[in-house]
């Protein structure tokens, strides 16, 4: 069973932990120095979410916390705050009003945006699988953790207007960290014209461009890339001319 809260505020010394799932129809709110602890079970939230502890805060354990409000919620936490498995199914999305959220299993995103507002989404666990993607798009950065060789590694990022997801597949790979966004302005024409078989490259779209940055010890000499140019209408759009530059 799950007890319903409607606003739940956690507050004075000490960790309050849980013992079973909890719905809060309202905000959840984390004062300083209270901690919340899941011990595995489940929080279900319609609101926003405010962890005022400089600190840790809320202890994740491998409990989910699923947000599933009707109007946009709020995560705030200084910092970056962590997660086991999170579930967004949200129609009107997630705001990081300040810091990064990080996810330590799986990432659900079934639908509504992430926007980051310059923070970061972290998925630590390695795995391809550990994004569990049906609809949505991050905007701004996504930093996931690669592990698997032949396995699709999605990145879901985008803008509010448009969706430009990239996934990559290694032949071969040293684990690291890959972090990927979609930046919605004009990447600039440094290095062009550039000749490439038949074609002579000129043009830069000016929908915009993706940006990634590795991390960790990752490395890879031999992968595929695919990328969704959504939106990309200058030029007539997307033909058989058209070339990814790194």
């Amino acid at each position: 069973y799950s007890t319903q809260y409607h606003h739940l505020i956690i507050s004075g010394s000490g960790t309050k932990t849980l013992g079973n799932d909890i719905t809060v129809n309202g905000n959840l709110t984390i004062e300083n120095p209270a901690t919340l602890k899941s011990n595995n079970f489940s929080i279900t939230l319609k609101g926003n979410w405010t962890n005022n502890n400089p600190l840790d805060g809320f202890q994740e354990d491998f409990g989910m916390v699923y947000f599933l409000g009707n109007n946009q919620q709020i995560i705030s936490k200084t910092g970056t705050e962590s997660f086991y498995h999170l579930d967004i199914n949200n129609l009107q999305g997630i705001n990081l009003s300040s810091g990064n959220i990080s996810i330590a299993n799986e990432l659900t995103m079934e639908q509504g945006n992430i926007q980051t507002n310059g923070n970061t989404v972290i998925l630590s666990q390695g795995n391809a699988s550990s994004l569990n993607y049906t609809s949505g798009t991050i905007i701004g950065k996504f930093q996931r953790a690669v592990s698997q060789n032949g396995a699709d590694y999605l990145f879901p990022v985008g803008t509010d207007a448009s969706f430009n997801p990239a996934m990559f597949r290694f032949q071969n790979l040293n684990a690291g960290n890959i972090t990927l966004e979609f930046v919605n302005t004009v990447p600039g024409n440094n290095g062009l014209p550039l000749n490439e078989g038949i074609y002579t490259i000129t043009d830069v779209f000016p929908e915009g461009y993706w940006k990634a940055q590795k991390g960790g010890a990752f490395a890879s000499n031999n992968f595929n890339l695919w990328l969704k140019a959504g939106g990309f209408s200058s030029f007539g759009g997307i033909d058989t001319s058209v070339r990814i530059l790194k």
